[in-house]
């Protein structure tokens, strides 16, 4: 769900296919709207066209997920800390 990382920064909402946000930690309605076939794609499309506030919140509570859970200083940062981690377990194991 390449497109929810480049939506969400920009606050514009969008709607997707339940697979395409797999393993993301998004929750429908309220980073996103799921929709799982073509019926509800568009039934989901209309009601993002005609709910502005919902429109707003989707948008907001995206990019705030963005900026929290997927901005690379973010990632880094969780990166250099499984590091450290492992770092420190290996030397405690060597030692014993």
């Amino acid at each position: 769900m390449l497109s929810f990382f480049v939506l969400a920064p920009s606050r514009y909402t969008g709607n997707g296919h339940g697979q395409g946000a797999e393993g993301l930690e998004v929750a429908d309605g309220e980073h996103l709207l799921l929709a799982d076939d073509p019926q509800q794609f568009a039934q989901q499309t209309i009601r993002l066209l005609s709910d502005h506030d919902l429109r707003r919140r989707l948008a907001a509570n995206a990019r705030r997920l963005v900026e929290q859970q997927y901005d690379w200083r973010q990632i880094g940062q969780r990166f250099a800390t499984l590091v450290e981690e492992n770092v420190s377990r290996t030397t405690r194991d060597a030692h014993e």
